[in-house]
């Protein structure tokens, strides 16, 4: 992964709508079963052979970065459960070479990707088997126009579900992936030319989708995307964000317990990345009737990209339900525990409100009593510099109120002009 500084995300769009129809085909990146998952960027063909090996995973998505040298992006998710599956990729290969690849290992192609070497249009495309359950009527062309990918996929009854767009001889073309869309296997779909971001955002929230697939052309003001959309499905989260590091793209997927589906590289070296839900790790006692609770703080934890928490109930002084969920340590991977320990923060409001209500119950306390009284022999010497401060109360205090205007009256004292002046 490259070395580079962190700064602010920008662009951010979280959708979670669920949506009756759902992505069929691609589990690599529509299935939200936990499974282990990594993106590099920058590596050679050589590299990502050896990645796989070791890591027993299988690309899912890859970019090519150069071509002199030879280096991609590439993403690549666990061989395992769900998404285990028997794959392939591949680079240099002509339009021959690819389909003759396909036809012999009977695969289809889940991802590709085109460029020119030499002045000849080359391939690099990740394969999945298509036998089996897996089995799918698919097609995939390139030198299209829009109309003429309409005209294909219309014709066929398919939809797209990866798309490349590039330029040649002046034209705008298309290669693009499609798989058969009728029966069981149709799901409802759209996609999008030459978007600005704020009409890729816009897209999505019209539509109630979630981007499968997305590629940026252009910079600057003049930058465009062109994007594949699909529907939620039930349960499912998506994140996305544009022109952001590579540090903080691994970053915001581990907060969001979260896998990368798609990463396309900017001209600048940042990144636009879709992060898809990826569940989040449990430790402890995390199942029976209280497990709601968990479910629930585990939708907290993605939607405001907490990586690390710890839920516990106890009744009749009996711990009844003690779960751990996420990171304790998002850099050294360190998975949080029923013993973690975290910062006591505002418990201790509960804890001082406690004290102050047994207080009252014994008569040491009221709590409508002034602050300043409360106080006793602690109190300030002298008037306060802010006469106002007579009128706060203890239970003011413990409901973090002023009590600086306890009556309607006093809102002409408490709100003087010159406070106006500088709000407006």
């Amino acid at each position: 992964m490259e070395n580079v500084p962190l700064v602010h995300a920008v662009g951010l769009s979280i959708l979670s709508t669920i949506a009756t129809a759902q992505e069929t085909v691609l589990t690599e990146r529509s299935a939200i079963d936990r499974v282990g998952n990594w993106y590099f960027t920058n590596q050679s063909a050589a590299q990502i052979n050896r990645l796989t090996d070791d890591l027993n995973a299988r690309p899912i998505h890859i970019d090519v970065v150069s071509t002199n040298p030879m280096r991609f992006d590439v993403s690549l998710v666990e061989d395992n459960g769900v998404h285990a599956a028997t794959w392939n990729w591949r680079f240099d290969m002509s339009e021959a070479g690819l389909n003759a690849f396909a036809e012999d290992t009977n695969s289809r192609v889940l991802d590709i990707e085109t460029y020119v070497v030499g002045g000849q249009r080359r391939f690099a495309a990740i394969f999945k088997s298509n036998t089996g359950a897996d089995a799918v009527d698919w097609r995939w062309g390139f030198d299209m126009s829009r109309d003429g990918l309409i005209a294909v996929y219309d014709r066929h009854n398919m939809r797209v579900v990866d798309i490349e767009r590039y330029r040649e001889g002046g034209r705008t073309r298309y290669a693009a992936v499609m798989v058969d869309n009728t029966g069981a296997r149709e799901s409802a779909w759209n996609w999008f030319r030459d978007q600005t971001l704020a009409g890729v955002v816009n897209n999505m929230r019209t539509t109630g989708m979630r981007v499968l697939e997305i590629e940026r052309h252009g910079t600057g003001e003049n930058t465009r995307y062109t994007t594949v959309l699909v529907p939620f499905s039930p349960g499912q989260l998506a994140w996305h964000y544009y022109g952001i590091t590579g540090d903080e793209v691994k970053h915001m997927a581990l907060r969001h317990g979260s896998r990368v589906i798609d990463l396309e590289r900017a001209p600048n070296g940042r990144f636009d990345v879709q992060l898809l839900d990826n569940g989040i790790s449990r430790s402890g006692d995390c199942d029976g009737r209280l497990a709601h609770f968990g479910d629930a703080l585990e939708v907290l934890m993605k939607r405001e990209a907490i990586p690390g928490a710890q839920i516990a109930v106890v009744k009749d002084n009996r711990l009844v339900y003690s779960c751990a969920y996420g990171l304790a340590d998002i850099d050294g991977l360190e998975r949080v525990s029923t013993h973690s320990l975290f910062r006591i923060m505002s418990v201790s409001k509960l804890l001082t409100r406690s004290a102050l209500m047994h207080l009252q119950g014994s008569g040491e306390l009221n709590l409508d009593d002034p602050m300043l009284v409360a106080l006793g022999p602690r109190a300030p010497v002298g008037p306060p510099a802010d006469a106002r401060m007579t009128h706060a109360t203890v239970n003011h205090l413990i409901d973090m109120d002023g009590g600086f205007c306890p009556r309607i009256a006093m809102i002409r004292r408490c709100f003087r002009p010159r406070l106006l002046r500088t709000w407006a």
